[in-house]
């Protein structure tokens, strides 16, 4: 069962709009988002203004590759596109099957990893690896 707390996620995924329900629609806004063995495809809810860029996966059985993103101007259904980037990375566990980047960094992922902590029970270390400066570069006061 899902504890109803409330994530805190100021300037995380989703963390615009804390105040509104993360409602999920079809891919344009509509309907009912498909979660199937081949597809998931979903954005926000168009009739509150909280919908965005469509999110999809689609699997392909005998190979392929399909590539893309979503932006989603932190509205709040950004924290379930997290959160399926962040179970395909963990089912699948290969880059080769499959990869994703973001335009976030690790700190703004925090709220993403702990849902899907909680849910999962599998604990999500750092995503990406963080660049830092190379010492050379770095000047001694």
């Amino acid at each position: 069962m899902i504890k109803k707390d409330k994530f805190i996620h100021e300037g995380q995924a989703g963390g615009y709009y804390d105040e509104k329900p993360c409602i999920i629609r079809g891919g344009l806004g509509q309907g009912k988002p498909m979660i199937n063995e081949s597809e998931v495809w979903f954005n926000g809810d168009e009739k509150t203004g909280m919908d965005h860029e469509t999110f999809g996966i689609r699997w392909f059985p005998s190979g392929g590759e399909e590539g893309g993103f979503c932006k989603t101007a932190r509205k709040p259904y950004d924290i379930l596109v997290c959160f399926s980037l962040l179970a395909f990375k963990h089912a699948f566990d290969n880059p080769v099957v499959f990869t994703f980047s973001s335009d976030g960094d690790n700190a703004e992922w925090e709220t993403s990893k702990d849902l899907f902590t909680r849910i999962t029970g599998s604990f999500v270390g750092e995503i990406f690896q963080e660049i830092f400066p190379e010492e050379s570069n770095l000047e001694l006061a």
